[in-house]
Order: structure tokens, then sequence, then C-alpha cells
């Protein structure tokens, strides 16, 4: 085989494999676009940045991949898997909250270096420990508020 043949077989193999990646999630893939709020004791939870939500399936074995999306300072969200936003396909997920909240001294910067207390009850970080498991359905959209307890 030529130097050419080679690079022309590599070239080939590389483009299945992003294809393999790909192909399954393309579109939307079925994804549905997921939204709602934190709420601690009924309340929204006031988040700061660096604040987040994540589901994972709570099947390991079905191969779906995770979502997460950050918490705003109203406590709404919007998840995405593969890109911010992008949606979550349907199925059962546990979920984790890490969420954190401002302090006298606070300055929105990426440069702010003092730990934050955190705004939700330590068990929440965790989705083994959070006991908070969702349905997300094949609908286009849909709102799901997550409802913590102290």
């Amino acid at each position: 085989m030529s130097r050419d043949q080679i690079l022309a077989v590599a070239v080939i193999l590389l483009a299945l494999a992003v294809a393999a990646v790909y192909v399954p999630w393309r579109g939307t893939g079925g994804r549905v676009q997921v939204t709602g709020r934190v709420l601690l004791e009924g309340v929204p939870v006031e988040a700061v940045r660096g604040s987040k939500i994540g589901f994972s399936p709570a099947e390991a074995a079905g191969g779906k991949p995770p979502a997460n999306g950050p918490i705003d300072e109203q406590g709404r969200f919007r998840l995405g898997t593969f890109a911010p936003g992008d949606g979550v396909l349907p199925g059962v997920y546990r979920v984790s909250v890490t969420a954190y909240t401002k302090t006298p001294d606070y300055r929105d910067s990426i440069y702010f270096h003092k730990p934050l207390p955190s705004a939700v009850p330590e068990r929440y970080r965790d989705s083994q420990t959070s006991d908070l498991i969702v349905e997300v359905t094949p609908e286009r959209s849909q709102t799901i508020d997550i409802k913590l307890v102290k």
C-alpha cells in the first residue's frame, strides 16, 4: 500500500468513527427541553455563579449520557446533554444540586477565591445521596421543579 492509500484509509476510518458517535444523536436526537426551578422549602434558591444541577441516569446500564445546567439567581435552570441547553434524553434520572449563596463580601467574578456557603443541604450535592429521582418523558418540552427540604 502506498502512503496515499494508507492516508485515504485512515481518513475514511476517522470519518466512520465520527459518524458512529454523532449519528445516534443527530438533530435533537429525541432530547426533551427541560427547564425548571430549584426550590428550598418552597422558595426559589438564590444561587450565584458556579451553582449547577445535574441529572444522572438512574439505570447505569441504560447507556444514556448525563445532563446538567447552571442555576441562576432566581433558582431557574435549563438542562443540556451535549451542549448548554440542548435538552435531555427521556428516561429516569437521579438529581444532584450544587448551589452557593452570597456572602456580604461576595463579588460576581471568576477571580472570587473565597469558598461560598452552600445554599442547599449537603446531601443534595451527590445524586446518590440526594434521593431525588425524576422522569423525563418524551414530550417536546418539560418543566420540572426540584423541591428540596432542609
